[in-house]
């Protein structure tokens, strides 16, 4: 009898194994190049950081911190990403807010063009506003102006516009949730709109908003492109970094800086996963949707807002666009495919690169 029992219980404990192996080859598919391409790298880069001519110890840290140009370079990456951070929030929320909560026309158009920053690396921005405002921008030779564009505003502005796409598609997606019985009893309680807005829609969106401002944080003080290009002596962390390890051949000074710019990344990401999980658990089964009601001088507001920022964002892609068809910006505007020639070194080899990589 025992014997019998064992033989209909082997076909089980085998589909059990089975799928216990089948459970952990995604985690092992997964788990492998996390190890090689981020932990590896990591744990390298914080031993360097312990190295010195006497072995390992705390002596970078020491150096690094007791400098006063570190911590000058500290203040700078902070300054420019809190200031980033918000202006990208307060002109995403109104810009999603007019996508999703009125009803304001090409509603769709300009939910394109507030991703178009996406689609190209942090440093077409600062280019497109060098091309613009630069000192022999488009706009400074026009008109004569003395827009001196280098710096910290030039940062931030490259910045905001950077940030901007990530946090419309947070902002958007938690303004697009909404329960409409909510805002029905706000107003038969004779809750003004202003008054709906401050006391249903901001509590509503506060998942999404903490979640926003922790990714523009994160991109923010860890770019390298925008301070690069458009930072003149202005330095911050993440452009220090370089100005160590390719500048200086200092490694050890390099991974220290790089160490330190990874803590506020980190928590800032940590924080931002835990705080955007919560966002949708304030809809239940019960909820009914939010349909927009027409309000001329709501909508004609948020049109304003959202063309002004449209405008910014469109001007600095196009003037990159159109300078790659210039023959020598800007002393020969006329048109030209030069630049398309790939007579450079390597030619168009470093395009497949690219693409072979983020393959």
């Amino acid at each position: 009898m025992t014997a019998l029992t064992a033989d209909r219980a082997a076909p089980a404990v085998r589909r059990s194994r089975r799928n216990r192996l089948a459970a952990m080859l995604p985690a092992v598919v997964v788990g492998l190049p996390l190890i090689l391409f981020v932990l590896f790298p990591l744990a390298h880069i914080l031993g360097r950081s312990f190295s010195t001519p006497d072995g390992f110890g705390l002596a970078n840290y020491a150096a690094m911190l007791g400098n006063e140009r570190f911590l000058r370079i500290t203040w700078n990456s902070f300054a420019v990403t809190l200031v980033s951070a918000a202006v990208a929030i307060v002109m995403a929320y109104a810009f999603a807010y007019a996508v999703q909560r009125s009803t304001m026309p090409l509603r769709n158009l300009f939910r394109m063009i507030a991703v178009l920053p996406l689609f190209a690396p942090s440093l077409v921005q600062a280019q497109g506003l060098v091309l613009l405002f630069g000192r022999n921008g488009l706009i400074n030779r026009t008109f004569g102006l003395g827009i001196d564009l280098y710096g910290y505003w030039g940062i931030v502005i490259a910045s905001v516009l950077y940030v901007f796409p990530y946090a419309f598609l947070i902002l958007s997606a938690a303004l697009a949730v909404a329960d409409a019985r909510i805002y029905e009893s706000a107003e038969m309680l004779g809750a003004s709109k202003w008054r709906a807005f401050r006391t249903v829609t901001l509590p509503a969106t506060r998942y999404g908003l903490a979640a926003a401002i922790f990714v523009c944080f994160t991109l923010v003080i860890t770019d390298f492109g925008n301070p690069m290009v458009i930072g003149g002596d202005y330095t911050v962390l993440a452009s220090e970094v370089y100005n160590q390890v390719i500048g200086q051949a200092n490694f050890e000074m390099g991974t220290v800086i790089g160490m330190v710019l990874l803590i506020p990344a980190a928590i800032a990401a940590i924080v931002e996963k835990r705080v955007s999980a919560k966002q949708y658990a304030l809809i239940n089964e019960h909820s009914r949707p939010l349909v927009p009601h027409k309000d001329r001088l709501r909508d004609a507001l948020l049109a304003v807002a959202v063309v002004l920022i449209s405008i910014a964002i469109l001007s600095v892609i196009l003037v990159v666009v159109f300078a790659s068809f210039v023959h020598l910006w800007p002393y020969r505007m006329n048109f030209s495919l030069r630049h398309y020639a790939f007579d450079v070194q390597n030619g168009i080899q470093p395009l497949w690169n690219s693409i072979y990589v983020s393959a």
